[in-house]
């Protein structure tokens, strides 16, 4: 009997741990999976410091309850959340690769609203983006055992797809 060593391969990568990033507007957790178990690794919070920031200056009130600011900056704190945002972000998936790496992780799995996970994966590196899978659902606040309940089927169902993809090409 001969053995496809093709299928061995896909079928020894679709049976291997992978790692599973719960991003919320928070922070991010960062999860093993593997056999159904889900094993929590670390996490990582968004602090915003911003002690040190100017403060906006209040210009002239027109009309009781109106604020206007003066200056060229009057957007900066917009502007210096969003970039603070974007340091986090950055910081995550590098500090996912490193777990992934670490770890002899697969495939990675982002798992948060659109509008967060969509920006992460294009962050990543261009070689690991094809092991990096997208799963649209706010799961942000669920326990350990509540997201291997709700993820099982969806993990499966991606390598398995991912497996008879391999197999066929």
């Amino acid at each position: 009997m001969k053995i496809n060593t093709r299928e061995h391969s896909a079928s020894r990568e679709a049976h291997m741990p992978c790692c599973v990033m719960v991003v919320d507007h928070n922070g991010v957790r960062y999860f093993r999976y593997w056999l159904g178990r889900m094993t929590k690794l670390e996490e990582k919070r968004f602090n915003l410091n911003n002690r040190q920031w100017k403060k906006k200056t209040i210009g002239h009130i027109a009309d009781p309850g109106v604020r206007m600011t003066r200056g060229a900056a009057r957007d900066s704190f917009r502007h210096r959340v969003d970039a603070h945002y974007g340091r986090f972000w950055k910081s995550t998936v590098r500090e996912a690769c490193r777990i992934a790496e670490a770890e002899d992780l697969a495939t990675t799995f982002l798992v948060g609203s659109d509008r967060l996970v969509l920006p992460l994966k294009a962050m990543f590196p261009k070689h690991i983006q094809g092991r990096v899978a997208l799963i649209q659902q706010d799961l942000g606040k669920f326990s350990a055992t509540a997201l291997s309940k709700r993820l099982a089927e969806q993990i499966s169902q991606w390598t398995a797809a991912k497996l008879q993809e391999r197999i066929a090409s």
